[in-house]
């Protein structure tokens, strides 16, 4: 019998899962090393056609360990493969009448990502057009892999011995569409029976097999009988097992948070809010160094102060971000998924990969964030999203919630957006008071040590302090007074009806109907407006990320130009703004009388602030060194005296 290893997962008796398995190789995971990969992240119901260019750039941040645990590849097509044609292409480019598209993503694993091993390796390879065997071949020799599972129908049995070469290969699934030749070439002497570290065949039948059941299973058991004989004339035999056609799981169903809305109509962005943002982002976002900046690196020169040479980070804890959006690819720092593992029966596996967002909520949260901090770096922790709800809208577990914050706490993240909310349910078919209760404990361990937390309102209406009170973590007693509540407010400033009484929230910021800049489109993303306080939410981290930004920009500005009097900003003023006092007083300079305290109106108002300095970044007539006077300026009436000497730093 097969004897398990101890990376197998998902398997009865198995000693380890992928999360596990982390923990045995890396302890804490710091440096959130991955042993597993899947692309495309969510399953396409037709192939999806990637650039290879973005693709590369996108997941440049990701660090892999030199060994897998699992690697994925799912339909796809490259129509931007590397400009150099592979070495065992000929002239005339024959080997593009079959595809070699997963040849790129596997030689991008062994010559950038230096992966040299991969236990469960799944292609998928049985729609439209197949790779050809050589690519398979190119694909696969640089790896050492044990369990083999390319879904090419029929796939030559020399083609598996030409790529497994390097290969300690234990385990193969084979794909059959029927043909009885095919199976005589599998069970040959110089067939499968070859491979001398082989211990067990997997046979798939697929939905083409024409034979009736009886002839194929006669054709079956001779199969195995052959294998058991050829093979028992030179080491131990080989387990066979057969598998009749099933269907193949499609992705999850398409569905949004309970705090946003799709508007189904044509885009429109009538909000001044915005395009004051959208203007001074760029600004930002094209900011020069000064001839007297070091030449290389001058955001992050080891002449700096470390607190200076730190990207703002924002962890976004909500189903997680597509990585090949374009506009996000420069943005992501790495993720964690704390979704369910699956098991559906045939393929058990790990978590759903975190760079790849469920229902395309998590994708527009972090290009919200983006839209107004462009240089802003964003973790992203993928929930466990649950279905079924009456009005069939998604929404998180407390439990995946509970996880991801608990998380978060370790690590120093400046920033954490949380754009939904999770009810307490405490009846006999639902009871999530224990990890609704680990959730507000991870709340108050967070807004202790210091990182900045805005969640969203649930969005319900006018509810009661109660029914508000069991929404979390909106609902947080403990740290009420130490999180960032957030609404939305429509074009003209009133608040969004469905958030309820104005007075449950600390600000509000757009949140109905906010569509895309038309430059950040994606033909396969929904662009279409979005509604809600979730919006809204990850709009304000995005404004409190770049107002940390500007302070430190005014820091590394005052270094580089000497500038370091009492009253210039520095990294003491950095370290401030990070903090829940600083970032409060900040936040209210925006308000209206410059105290939420004395007005009602909680509307950050960022146009007497920001439009000025967004003109004149944009003009091109002006100097380099009046631009960065503009952000010096900024941050220096974002921070106060006052508010320096009140924080504890």
């Amino acid at each position: 019998m097969l004897k398990k290893s101890h990376w197998q997962y998902g398997q009865p008796g198995s000693r380890r899962n992928p999360n596990t398995a982390i923990q045995f190789l890396h302890g804490d995971n710091e440096q959130e090393t991955q042993i597993g990969f899947e692309f495309p992240p969510k399953i396409p119901k037709t192939p999806n056609a990637i650039n290879f260019r973005d693709f590369t750039k996108s997941y440049e941040s990701l660090k892999f360990d030199k060994v897998f645990q699992h690697v994925e590849f799912r339909q796809m097509t490259v129509k931007s493969p590397p400009v150099k044609r592979p070495d065992w292409t000929n002239s005339e480019g024959r080997a593009g009448v079959r595809r070699k598209d997963v040849y790129y993503f596997f030689r991008w694993l062994s010559k950038k990502k230096s992966v040299e091993s991969i236990i469960h390796l799944i292609v998928e390879d049985g729609h439209g057009i197949s790779h050809s065997d050589e690519a398979i071949e190119e694909s696969l020799k640089d790896f050492n892999i044990e369990i083999l599972d390319w879904r090419k129908p029929d796939l030559d049995p020399m083609t598996l011995q030409n790529a497994c070469k390097n290969s300690d290969l234990r385990e193969v699934h084979l794909w059959w569409d029927g043909n009885n030749a095919v199976l005589r070439a599998w069970s040959e002497p110089d067939g499968l029976v070859k491979i001398t570290t082989l211990q067990v065949i997997h046979l798939h039948e697929t939905k083409k097999n024409i034979e009736s059941s009886h002839r194929t299973k006669a054709r079956i058991e001779s199969f195995k009988t052959r294998i058991r004989e050829h093979r028992a004339k030179v080491l131990q035999p080989l387990e066979c097992h057969h598998y009749e056609p099933y269907e193949q799981h499609t992705s999850r169903p398409q569905g949004q948070m309970p705090t946003e809305q799709t508007e189904q109509r044509a885009r429109i962005d009538p909000y001044q809010w915005l395009s004051v943002m959208d203007r001074f982002a760029d600004g930002i976002a094209s900011l020069e160094p000064l001839e007297c900046f070091p030449v290389d690196e001058y955001l992050n020169h080891p002449s700096l102060p470390v607190e200076l040479r730190k990207d703002v980070k924002v962890a976004l804890i909500d189903d997680d971000v597509n990585f090949m959006h374009k506009s996000l690819a420069e943005n992501m720092d790495g993720g964690k998924s704390f979704d369910r593992e699956y098991d559906d029966g045939y393929r058990p596996g790990p978590r759903e990969p975190f760079h790849g967002s469920a229902t395309g909520h998590g994708t527009c949260m972090a290009y919200m964030i983006r839209r107004v901090c462009p240089r802003v770096k964003i973790f992203g922790c993928r929930l466990n999203v649950l279905r079924g709800n009456v009005d069939g809208k998604a929404s998180f577990t407390a439990k995946s919630a509970a996880d991801a914050v608990e998380y978060a706490v370790a690590r120093k993240f400046d920033i954490i957006s949380i754009s939904w909310t999770v009810q307490l349910q405490k009846d006999e078919k639902h009871d999530n008071s224990a990890d609704i209760s680990r959730l507000e404990n991870a709340i108050s361990l967070v807004t202790a040590t210091g990182i900045l937390v805005f969640c969203s309102a649930p969005d319900i209406g006018r509810a009661s302090k109660e029914t508000l009170e069991s929404y979390y973590p909106f609902g947080c007693k403990r740290s009420s007074t130490d999180l960032f509540k957030i609404g939305a407010a429509k074009a003209d400033g009133v608040s969004f009806a469905w958030m309820g009484h104005e007075e449950i929230v600390n600000y509000i910021l757009p949140g109905h109907k906010v569509a895309p800049r038309e430059a950040d489109n994606l033909p396969e993303e929904d662009d279409t407006p979005k509604t809600g306080s979730s919006v809204a939410t990850a709009l304000a981290s995005g404004l409190a990320a770049l107002s940390i930004h500007c302070v430190r920009l005014a820091a590394i500005y005052n270094i580089y130009t000497n500038k370091r009097d009492d009253l210039s900003v520095n990294e003491t003023t950095v370290r401030a703004i990070k903090r829940f006092p600083a970032m409060k007083e900040t936040l209210a300079i925006l308000c209206s009388n410059n105290d939420e305290k004395q007005t009602r109106d909680r509307n950050l108002r960022v146009e007497n602030f920001f439009k000025r300095p967004g003109d004149t970044m944009d003009n091109k007539d002006v100097s380099e060194e009046e631009k960065w006077k503009q952000v010096v300026n900024i941050a220096r009436d974002l921070v106060s005296y006052k508010t320096l000497t009140q924080t504890t730093i």
